[in-house]
């Protein structure tokens, strides 16, 4: 009797296709910038099945590869934006002016220009505020001067943005 175990060839010829590409999902993920606890996560796989992938010669070079074509790909589009970012800050010039090609803007749209352009070149709203509290008693007229305020500022600020 022959014991011999007999294999089916398409089989494995699909295991090993199977485990190609998971190799490559992993080496894909990592050249988009995942984590290797990211990409364990997002593949279903372990840590170490992703460290093992990353860290094997083969799957190195193709790393390599990926990443040079992505940092390629990268430096094309910097020139593209480079190129195209003159002509955009002339139109967002014309929006804040209040005109563009003969049309007269929206106050709010140039108000949004302004503000995205503000923020684009570090000029944007403060997102961390260092404070120091302090504990007080506000009555309801307090509270109503106070929320009045606010409006008057906010209403000048408007003014002063539409206005030029």
């Amino acid at each position: 009797m022959d014991r011999r175990r007999v294999t089916n060839l398409d089989d494995k010829c699909l295991q090993y296709k199977q485990v190609t590409d998971a190799q490559h999902q992993i080496i894909r993920l990592k050249v988009l910038g995942f984590k290797n606890t990211e990409i364990a996560e997002k593949l279903g796989v372990s840590g170490v099945t992703v460290s093992n992938v990353l860290n094997s010669k083969i799957h190195q070079n193709q790393l390599s590869i990926l990443q040079e074509a992505a940092n390629a790909e990268t430096v094309e589009i910097a020139q593209r934006i480079a190129s195209v970012a003159p002509r955009a800050i002339e139109v967002l010039s014309k929006i804040v002016d209040g005109e563009i090609d003969g049309e007269r803007v929206e106050a709010k749209v140039r108000y949004k220009a302004a503000v995205d352009a503000l923020a684009i070149a570090g000029y944007g709203k403060v997102s961390k505020v260092q404070s120091e509290n302090k504990h007080m008693h506000l009555t309801a007229d307090d509270v109503r001067e106070l929320l009045e305020r606010g409006k008057q500022v906010q209403q000048s600020e408007l003014a002063r943005v539409v206005n030029g």
